[in-house]
């Protein structure tokens, strides 16, 4: 498999700058994050865009990104609506499976770039916010 799940590739989930996504993580962070992708998937019934996962501290200060963002520790999703679904509806589902599921712990929306953040960070409380 080039991925940790079947729709969800190691090429996705690297940092921009080509760093691949750490050895470390693969075995455990990766495969949560991406087990929760895989739902998303299935409940929106369309491929999903990924344009952001793993960030390296510079990957992470080039996109703006916040200081402790869980992108750095390979925690992090930004996705793009599927086509065909719209921005609201997708944040929706995303935000949905995140109430109903305890393993995401963290919904943001881009508003200017249009997408939607999930996030596996550690903890008992569910983060929501809008950039």
């Amino acid at each position: 498999m080039n991925g940790p799940t079947p729709h969800l590739s190691w090429a996705e989930i690297a940092a921009s700058d080509g760093t691949p996504y750490p050895l470390q993580w693969r075995s455990s962070r990766a495969l949560v994050l991406a087990w929760e992708f895989e739902a998303i998937r299935e409940a929106c019934g369309l491929p999903i865009r990924v344009t952001s996962c793993y960030r390296t501290g510079v990957t992470n200060v080039a996109t703006g990104g916040a200081t402790t963002s869980q992108h750095l520790f390979g925690r992090a999703l930004d996705l793009v609506p599927p086509m065909g679904i719209s921005y609201p509806e997708f944040y929706q589902i995303v935000l949905t499976r995140a109430e109903s599921h305890a393993i995401i712990r963290g919904v943001g929306r881009n508003l200017r770039n249009f997408h939607v953040h999930m996030d596996t960070r550690p903890g008992d409380v569910l983060f929501l916010w809008d950039e």
